[in-house]
């Protein structure tokens, strides 16, 4: 018998160590930990908890002391939710909480919750636990925000870009007018014989300085149309468009002045654009060369290592491009020189960017000051699958090494 209640004695120590234990371990727990019974009462709480929430375990000793003072209006709502742990049978995630702290503060918790089995008296045990969240979900929210309000500024700019591009081509269709007239008027008193040299001077001044205006107009009115074209996507055989220019600029530009490298291959892309934009990268070559210089124009077509592209190149043996230079040159309204040396209106490669952005391309070049220059697009390729290997292998333009 005495053996009997020495094993009983040892045994209730025994147990009453791991009680305090586990106690031990639920105060010590480095997130929020709540031991509570189904009868209401609330067992331990950890310093976590407490730090997080400001209330003591002597503030909240019952679920509903803890979810009135956390919950306010909603408390009912959560006890009927606490009620039902208790016929848990596994861990479970209960989700996301706002919480009410001592301060008045608002925190977000995520809630787990286990079985423990039941008290020797028979009740029912439960370990919620936490992990605090609200840094968490206040980033959330100012990142959301921040996206509300790049979205807005996107829109807003997109908006002002309309409207500049409405304005720009409405002054620049009603300049035209009246600079026809100026030209009209400007050429008939060029031709009377009784003008003194004098005022031949400052008429052909005008007539030089109308024609530019009228260059920048054009330049203008082509850049807002690219915007406003509906483009009409499809395949194009750069070697018909190459054509197309050059006929274009027989006026211009001497047959042996160029050296195209066909087949340049087919891509997709607009017509219109694609003429656009050799015409200017052309043009371009053409007219950045030292006076005593005569103008040299390669152009060919390779390849990008992907096979997804096509890059067209066009070398010139002109003045060249400085580094520092050559992402600027392709803004509205940039000029390297002035227009004494080089005519222009400063928008030819903007308008072959902005056509080249329009087709989901990408235009560069590659200079060096006195070595003249090498400009490049680069568009989607087209292959036609129902060809064969072989002649598409014949069609294609060179690929790159």
């Amino acid at each position: 018998m005495a053996q009997q209640t020495s094993d009983s004695t040892s045994t209730k120590q025994a147990l009453q160590h791991c009680q305090e234990q586990f106690q031990r371990s639920i105060i010590d727990a480095p997130i929020p930990m709540m031991l509570h019974a189904e009868d209401g009462e609330v067992l331990q709480i950890s310093h976590a908890w407490t730090e997080i929430t400001g209330y003591s375990l002597d503030e909240i000793p019952t679920i509903a002391d803890w979810t009135e003072k956390a919950y306010g209006a909603r408390k009912h709502q959560i006890c009927r939710q606490i009620d039902q742990l208790y016929e848990l049978e596994e861990r479970v995630e209960e989700g996301e909480f706002y919480i009410q702290t001592h301060s008045g503060e608002v925190r977000v918790w995520d809630f787990y919750s286990s079985p423990l089995g039941n008290l020797p008296d028979g009740r029912r045990l439960v370990n919620s636990s936490a992990v605090d969240i609200t840094k968490q979900k206040q980033a959330e929210v100012q990142l959301h925000q921040t996206a509300i309000d790049c979205q807005t500024q996107i829109a807003n700019l997109e908006q002002a870009n309309a409207d500049l591009e409405a304005f720009s081509y409405t002054v620049a269709h009603d300049l035209s007018a009246p600079l026809r007239g100026i030209q009209g008027f400007t050429q008939a008193l060029l031709q009377d014989d009784a003008s003194q040299p004098l005022e031949r001077e400052y008429l052909n001044r005008i007539a030089t300085t109308a024609d530019r205006m009228d260059s920048l107009i054009c330049d203008l009115l082509i850049l807002s149309r690219i915007s406003r074209l509906s483009l009409g996507i499809k395949p194009i055989n750069l070697d018909q468009i190459v054509d197309e220019v050059l006929e274009n600029l027989a006026n211009t530009l001497d047959p042996e002045q160029i050296e195209v490298m066909k087949p340049l291959g087919i891509v997709w892309g607009s017509r219109s654009l694609l003429v656009q934009i050799i015409s200017n990268l052309l043009t371009n070559a053409l007219k950045f060369v030292l006076p005593q210089k005569v103008p040299h124009i390669r152009l060919w077509a390779e390849e990008t290592s992907s096979t997804e592209s096509i890059r067209l190149w066009v070398e010139d043996n002109g003045i060249g491009i400085a580094s520092e230079d050559q992402v600027r040159i392709f803004d509205c309204f940039e000029r390297l020189h002035g227009s004494d040396f080089y005519a222009g209106t400063g928008l030819g490669l903007a308008i072959v960017r902005r056509a080249i952005d329009r087709l989901g391309g990408r235009v560069g070049v590659e200079s060096h000051p006195g070595n003249g220059s090498q400009f490049w697009v680069e568009l989607p390729q087209f292959i036609d699958l129902s060809e064969g290997v072989e002649s598409r292998e014949t069609s294609r333009a060179n690929p790159v090494d």
